[in-house]
């Protein structure tokens, strides 16, 4: 039932009501959860190319919502950061996500099922965003979790 129930949440994140930008959704909510990261790295974490984290950067950045910040180990680097905004962006996109991921359960699962299926996917993340990580060339490794 796990694995039904991540698949409904992932379908319900790309279909929920009003996400017209599915990767500038995704890359707030990574950068949610850890220290800044450069562009490269959160390019990789999410599987687009440089190009298009260049522009969804821009777009973030414009709405006040990533901030570029000097990388406090090596100052000729940009690290990427969340704004208070895009912070609370991030957590406004986490709480539509829950609420999309409820509506698309059956009426009869239990909460202790929806805690199962929430704990499958934050582990599915977790596997997914720490693989990425190990792809990382040594000099790029992020410094997060």
């Amino acid at each position: 039932m796990a694995s039904a129930l991540v698949a409904l949440s992932e379908d319900a994140a790309l279909q929920a009501p009003g996400f017209a930008m599915p990767p500038a959704m995704r890359a707030l909510t990574a950068l949610a959860t850890g220290a800044p990261i450069s562009a490269g790295v959160l390019a990789r974490i999410l599987g687009v190319t440089p190009a298009t984290m260049s522009r969804i950067c821009g777009r973030l950045e414009a709405a006040d919502l990533l901030a570029r910040v000097s990388d406090p180990r090596d100052r000729r680097r940009t690290l990427l950061d969340l704004t208070p905004a895009g912070e609370t962006a991030a957590r406004g996109i986490r709480d539509r996500h829950a609420r999309a991921l409820a509506a698309s359960l059956p009426s009869e699962c239990g909460s202790e099922d929806v805690r199962h299926a929430l704990e499958a996917v934050r582990d599915r993340l977790r596997r997914t965003t720490a693989a990425s990580e190990r792809s990382l060339p040594a000099s790029d490794e992020p410094r997060r979790m």
